[in-house]
């Protein structure tokens, strides 16, 4: 009896947990990434990206031929870095993690004026550090003791040092294999194999990667008053908001790593088409 009994309580205390998670709707997911802010902040990644790299033709020395494999990389990433594919990788993500019960909540936040806020210092962060280079005030950020002492909270909460570990691997990638295609146009092989030689771990450092995320977001909300911070920090340890956060940056990285291969793939492609 007893045997019977158990996979019957089993069915009667799981089934209605099971049947009232609801899936998100696409209405639900559209309103919850446009008030995310990412829509915003990932407008300016083409831009930024380019920019990044406009010094390089004007460096002494530089010749026609190092000339010709910027205009390349430039024309990839206009072709393969793409802000409306990347939000299209984390709408799948979001729709495969998240419930309807659990973006609602998170919309909440999103509408309030508290979650305004901070969504508003995220997107002129992300502006900002394109015009402003940030990380040159380092020791401006530091002085702050309180709010380094938050953004290692944010960091923890978000899991940030992961994330950051990700894609500044990502982006050394690129940025190496772009180097070394100025330097040896003529052999430095195919991006795969180029990957395959380095060693990422030995170069972005745990260490290295939470300093850079609790300076990012020491930069990101340094101007919000403690008691907001709080605030923030109880919603970003609710459950809704982790399986949020972890399916916008699962996403995130996933969305990276794609566009990321396409534009090497795409350099090299233009590189060897011009025999440079």
């Amino acid at each position: 009896m007893r045997k019977i009994l158990l996979p019957l309580l089993f069915i009667c205390v799981v089934f209605p947990i099971l049947a009232k998670a609801e899936p998100v709707t696409d209405e639900t997911l559209d309103k919850l990434l446009m008030l995310s802010g990412l829509p915003e902040q990932f407008a300016d990644y083409p831009a930024a990206e380019k920019a990044a790299m406009e010094p390089f033709p004007a460096v002494k020395g530089a010749t026609e031929i190092d000339v010709a494999v910027f205009e390349a990389y430039k024309s990839a990433i206009e072709e393969e870095i793409k802000p409306d594919f990347m939000l299209s990788v984390i709408r799948e993500e979001l729709k495969a993690a998240i419930q309807q019960s659990e973006a609602v909540k998170v919309i909440e936040w999103l509408e309030s004026d508290l979650g305004k806020k901070f969504t508003m210092a995220e997107i002129n962060a992300t502006k900002n550090m394109m015009e402003d280079q940030p990380f040159m005030h380092i020791p401006e950020i530091l002085q702050n003791t309180d709010n380094v002492e938050f953004a290692k909270s944010v960091n923890e909460a978000i899991n940030g040092t992961e994330v950051f570990t990700k894609t500044m691997g990502i982006q050394l990638t690129t940025q190496m294999y772009f180097m070394e295609t100025v330097k040896h146009p003529e052999s430095v092989g195919g991006p795969e194999d180029f990957k395959k030689k380095l060693n990422l771990k030995s170069m972005v450092s745990e260490d290295m990667a939470t300093q850079m995320a609790v300076l990012s977001f020491a930069y990101t909300y340094e101007g919000i008053d403690a008691e907001d911070k709080e605030k923030y920090l109880d919603f970003m340890n609710t459950p809704e908001a982790k399986t949020y956060q972890d399916a916008v940056s699962k996403g995130l990285i996933s969305a990276l790593n794609r566009c990321y291969d396409n534009l090497l793939k795409n350099f090299a492609k233009r590189v060897r088409e011009k025999e440079l």
